[in-house]
């Protein structure tokens, strides 16, 4: 290898680097919308929620007020439960706030043909959550692999170490004795004083002087190619943790929502 060919093969790991780069930027860009759109979808159940309790206040009001009027109940009774209405209306504007700002959030990452926000309105929202199934731990170790193979950050690394490789090789080249082989041949012009002509093969090896400052660069490429693969290994073992504190959180969401679902069948 020389610099030339060197330069050549950094270039062009250099620009394979980028995508990994980008692609993380995907991911970042596709979580945020994920969220912003399953905040949205939260936010308008919450508005239905608020609004199902405000509907029973109100036809509990109606109630009372026969009561009241027969005198089965004092009027304090109505009086409280018009505080409760008050109070149930209040939660109801703050829970439609919330929809709206979550719906212009949503706008940032849900565009037209032409480039303009999309503003969903609330006939938009799903009619519930899409259902859950337990999360298989035998798929735990294909996932982890899974990861290993699409995560950009390792990725990148790996392209940092060949770089280095290249530089290694480029170094250690340094090192190597030059030798220029020469072969030149002639012939009398004229009357020839002899028949035949005459071939000279050289050959000449020089041996680099600056053998100190190669070796320095050397070993200055070799510890940088073992920190980028220190760093290898530990962005491997973090994501492997990522991977298990995810299917952990997964797994006890999934224990929360089939409690949450007992606990209401319970109550109807």
């Amino acid at each position: 290898i020389d610099p030339r060919r060197a330069a050549i093969y950094r270039a062009a790991l250099g620009r394979d680097s980028v995508e990994p780069d980008i692609f993380l930027q995907l991911i970042d860009f596709v979580q945020a919308a994920s969220n912003a759109y399953w905040s949205w979808v939260a936010a308008g159940q919450e508005v239905q929620i608020a609004q199902a309790l405000l509907d029973i206040a109100q036809k509990r009001q109606e109630g009372l007020q026969k009561r009241v009027e027969r005198g089965d109940l004092p009027r304090i009774e109505l009086t409280d439960n018009e505080r409760l209405m008050a109070s149930r209306r209040a939660s109801l504007i703050e829970t439609q706030r919330k929809l709206k700002q979550s719906a212009i959030k949503l706008s940032l990452f849900l565009r037209r043909g032409d480039g303009q926000p999309i503003v969903m309105a609330t006939t938009g929202l799903p009619r519930d959550f899409p259902s859950t199934e337990a999360y298989d731990d035998t798929q735990l170790e294909a996932d982890i692999q899974e990861a290993f193979a699409i995560r950009p950050e390792l990725q990148y690394l790996e392209y940092v170490r060949q770089q280095l490789d290249v530089d290694l090789r480029q170094a250690r080249n340094l090192l190597l004795p030059e030798m220029d082989v020469g072969v030149v041949g002639s012939q009398d012009v004229g009357v020839p004083a002899s028949s035949k002509g005459e071939l000279e093969a050289s050959v000449m090896v020089s041996v680099p002087l600056q053998r100190r400052k190669a070796l320095g660069k050397l070993s200055a490429i070799q510890g940088k190619r073992v920190q980028v693969t220190t760093k290898l290994e530990f962005a491997r073992d973090k994501i492997s943790t990522e991977v298990q504190n995810a299917v952990a959180s997964l797994q006890a969401a999934y224990q929360r929502i089939e409690q949450t679902r007992q606990s209401v069948e319970l109550n109807l």
